[in-house]
């Protein structure tokens, strides 16, 4: 009978739309695509009896989106380059129907990215057990041959990292005692798979983040335990492999990417080259282009130029490019009026993107192009209820 009662709690609690649509970003991050649209689509379908009412922020957001799509499709129609056409308004499309699921669902996001948490520690374990078994944790074979291997590209972990802090957030809803261990395990997972992979910038984000988040932990989490997990984490930045000869190249590495996309720009500032050019334009520039013996010259093939706010300038140009920067310029200012651990969690996000997409993200890979969304989508709901609410 105790049983049966808990279990009708917790289903009475659940919003399915919510579950479904944080299913679908599992489903996401796992590589599973068509599974992951089933879901979104489903959790549309959840909420077709909520009532939606679009407010001056959600016009604002639609009509924002829409003109980068135009100035996109523009470029692409002056360079012939209509193949452009598809995967622009794919985007459009996928982006405006995510920010509606996020509108009806404002209430219960936690309930979404708790179910994100409870995917990745399923796929964790695997990992953990494999480490458990091998002689050595630094072992890439380990990370691809578990489910974790969505990961084993550093930029798409390097998301996951960005996003603790929205994690932390859903953990609202979780009991303290699997708090206390399950925020420990996440981070532990994460020092070994960016150990594994050599990624100071995962790494990094790490610390941040657990910097970040120190004030909520403390509230669940005995000190000395956080200050472990800061040692472990400087410790294995300090213990990768070849660390020292990447530091050395690491700051001078990214200076011809830069310059590159630098030029890119200037040759084509208001329109852009469009999607994916960057590679072709990079091998080109740096064969024309004398460096001092002090930078490192990447020459293998560069689909990016390792900063998402050149590589969008060099890609559709500065419109859009200000465009974008200006929607992030809106996260600070609108969610000024947040408090409490939800506005904080998402302007650290918000930070943690930024960093990261100084040195290293790209459009060209789905996840950064979801926390983006999902910034921004929160961002536009948040604004719209305040204005309902007056």
């Amino acid at each position: 009978m105790a049983t049966t009662l808990l279990i009708e709690r917790i289903i009475q609690g659940i919003n399915y739309s919510a579950v479904a649509f944080g299913l679908s970003l599992a489903g996401a991050i796992y590589g599973h695509f068509y599974f992951s649209i089933l879901l979104l689509f489903l959790s549309g379908v959840a909420i077709t009896k909520e009532s939606i009412r679009l407010r001056e922020p959600d016009f604002i957001f639609i009509a924002v989106t829409s003109l980068m799509l135009l100035i996109s499709m523009t470029s692409a129609f002056e360079r012939n380059a209509y193949y452009e056409f598809l995967p622009l308004g794919f985007i459009y499309a996928l982006s405006v129907y995510i920010f509606f699921i996020i509108k009806a669902n404002y209430n219960h996001i936690h309930q979404t990215l708790g179910v994100v948490i409870v995917c990745f520690v399923i796929s964790s374990f695997d990992l953990i057990l494999g480490v458990l078994t091998e002689d050595t944790v630094t072992s890439l074979g380990l990370i691809e041959q578990s489910i974790t291997a969505a990961f084993v590209v550093p930029n798409d972990y390097a998301l996951f990292v960005i996003a603790m802090p929205l994690f932390s957030y859903s953990l609202k809803s979780f009991p303290i005692g699997i708090k206390r261990w399950l925020i420990p395990f996440l981070y532990i997972t994460g020092l070994i798979t960016a150990v594994s992979l050599n990624s100071r910038l995962c790494l990094l984000l790490l610390l941040i983040s657990l910097a970040l988040e120190y004030r909520l932990y403390t509230s669940f989490m005995k000190r000395h335990v956080i200050a472990l997990l800061i040692l472990i984490a400087i410790l294995s930045v300090i213990l990768t492999p070849d660390f020292f000869d990447k530091v050395q190249s690491l700051p001078t590495s990214r200076i011809p990417l830069w310059d590159a996309a630098i030029h890119q720009i200037a040759r084509h500032p208001w329109l852009g080259m469009g999607i994916d050019s960057f590679s072709d334009f990079y091998a080109n520039h740096i064969s024309a282009t004398s460096y001092s013996d002090l930078i490192t010259v990447d020459r293998r093939l560069m689909p990016w130029p390792h900063n998402i706010f050149l590589e969008i300038s060099a890609s559709f140009g500065l419109l859009v490019a200000a465009l974008f920067a200006a929607g992030m310029i809106a996260f600070f200012t609108s969610y000024s009026t947040l408090t409490g651990r939800f506005g904080f969690s998402i302007r650290s996000t918000a930070c943690l993107f930024i960093l990261a997409g100084l040195v290293e993200l790209t459009y060209l890979r789905i996840y950064p192009v979801l926390i983006v969304v999902f910034l921004a989508s929160v961002q536009v709901a948040h604004a719209s209820n305040q204005i309902g609410s007056e």
